[in-house]
């Protein structure tokens, strides 16, 4: 289920052209993952950039 839920929030990032990175130090680290809970996953998601379209 859990798996489910990361590809699902990829796919979001994908459709809506934000870069989503399942593993990276600085947001696999104890202390600042956003990992924690559903609303700091949230939050993680909200504020990652918009990519930039290609013409």
């Amino acid at each position: 289920m859990l798996v489910e839920l990361m590809l699902t929030l990829e796919e979001y990032c994908i459709d809506n052209n934000r870069r989503f990175i399942w593993a990276r130090d600085s947001i696999m680290s104890e202390k600042n993952s956003p990992y924690h809970t559903v609303g700091t996953l949230v939050d993680y998601i909200c504020s990652l950039p918009v990519l930039e379209q290609e013409k």
